[in-house]
């Protein structure tokens, strides 16, 4: 993991590479291990919560 981490760590640091992404729209944020597994669990929460929104009528939709 800690080896897969650096190659992506790199890459996101080549110039040409951020570049295309960011012609995606795509904005790079390389990090640690621990730091992309905090980022999945947030992103987890955020699409549990919007799969619940989604399946509730206009009606009782609240925004928080």
């Amino acid at each position: 993991m800690d080896r897969l981490n650096t190659e992506f760590v790199t890459l996101y640091r080549e110039a040409k590479f951020v570049e295309y992404l960011e012609k995606q729209a795509v904005l790079p944020a390389p990090g640690t291990p621990a730091e992309f597994l905090q980022f999945l669990k947030h992103d987890r929460q955020d699409a549990e919560f919007l799969i619940r929104i989604s399946n509730q009528s206009r009606e009782d939709y609240k925004p928080q």
